[in-house]
């Protein structure tokens, strides 16, 4: 749940307006054929590129048949987790946030159904910080990546994967 009383420091991340467009989109996340078609039609590329990249920037064998494990990411915006999950079907620990709160019981559901060991919460990046709940300590270049998912719009920020070797 969103702490509205933490104080972070931080510009907010997040507009009213945009979690309500995206609440509303919750239970067709998953239709490939529904209002999210267009994001479904790229997603393969998009986890193909991520599949390939995040082992080569960790010095790993991107041809692994989970190339991703003992990796702990964090999908920032993870919607109903069209990226996380296959990113735990890779290997890795995948936790998602979403300022959304219907996205993420969706997420939740969709997982346990396939199975898939992917924790989701609703957050925002800023809570994370607030509450010590980073995945990692300002992990060193070597063993970090960052991969970007979508670009910076009006200042807000932005989604993206944080990868490190799991403890």
């Amino acid at each position: 749940m969103l702490r509205k009383d933490l104080k972070t420091g931080f510009a907010p991340s997040v507009d009213p307006d945009e979690i309500a467009r995206f609440e509303a989109l919750a239970e067709d996340w998953w239709n490939p054929d529904g209002r999210m078609k267009l994001v479904h039609s790229f997603n393969a590329a998009r986890v193909a590129h991520l599949r390939n990249r995040l082992p080569a920037l960790m010095v790993r064998d991107a041809r692994l048949e989970r190339p991703l494990d003992g990796l702990t990411l964090l999908d920032v915006g993870c919607g109903a987790g069209l990226v996380t999950e296959p990113m735990a079907r890779l290997g890795a620990l995948a936790l998602g946030i979403d300022a959304a709160e219907r996205n993420v019981r969706v997420a939740t559901v969709h997982a346990d159904q396939a199975g898939l060991p992917v924790s989701y919460r609703q957050a925002v990046p800023e809570e994370l910080v607030a509450e010590q709940r980073q995945l990692a300590p300002a992990p060193a270049p070597s063993t970090s990546c960052y991969a970007m998912r979508r670009g910076l719009r009006r200042n807000r920020y932005c989604g993206a994967f944080l990868a490190r070797p799991s403890p």
